[in-house]
C-alpha cells in the first residue's frame, strides 16, 4: 500500500494496480503532531525514569566493633564461601578490626581498600 500526497505519483501507483491513500496537508501535519506528541511522552517518561536512577540511595548501617563477635578459624571457614581464601579467613578470625573492615564491605571500592590495607588478595565471589 502506497502513502501519497501528490496527484502525480497517485495516478502511476493506481494504474500499477496498488492501494493509493492520499492524505490533505490538513491531515498531514495532524500525523506528525501525534508522532511529536507521543515522543514527547517517551522522552517525559525516559526522563522520569532518569531521575529515579539519580536519587540517592540511603547508605548502610556500619557494623561497629562492638556488634561483632570473634569466630574461630573453622567458625568462619564453615560459615564463608570457598571462593574466600584460607588468608583471609585466618585474617578475620584473629584480627577484629579485619573482621568489622570485611563484615563492612559493601563495593569493589571497599575490596580494594581491604586488600591494601590488609596485604591480601580478597575476590569476592560473582553472584
Amino acid at each position: 500500500m502506497g502513502i501519497s500526497s501528490d496527484k502525480e505519483g497517485e495516478d502511476e501507483e493506481t494504474k500499477a494496480g496498488g492501494e493509493c491513500l492520499c492524505l490533505s496537508d490538513e491531515e498531514e501535519s495532524e500525523t506528525e503532531t501525534d508522532t511529536a506528541d507521543k515522543g514527547t511522552d517517551i522522552n517525559m517518561i525516559d526522563f522520569a525514569a532518569q531521575q529515579q536512577n539519580e536519587i540517592p540511595q540511603p547508605k548502610m548501617q556500619q557494623i561497629t566493633p562492638d556488634q561483632v563477635q570473634p569466630l574461630t578459624y573453622n567458625e568462619l571457614r564453615a560459615r564463608l564461601p570457598k571462593e574466600i581464601s584460607n588468608e583471609v579467613v585466618n585474617l578475620i578470625s584473629k584480627s577484629k578490626e579485619a573482621l568489622v573492615d570485611f563484615a563492612n564491605i559493601t563495593t569493589q571500592k571497599d575490596v580494594v581498600e581491604f586488600n591494601a590495607k590488609y596485604g591480601v588478595n580478597l575476590v569476592l565471589p560473582q553472584v
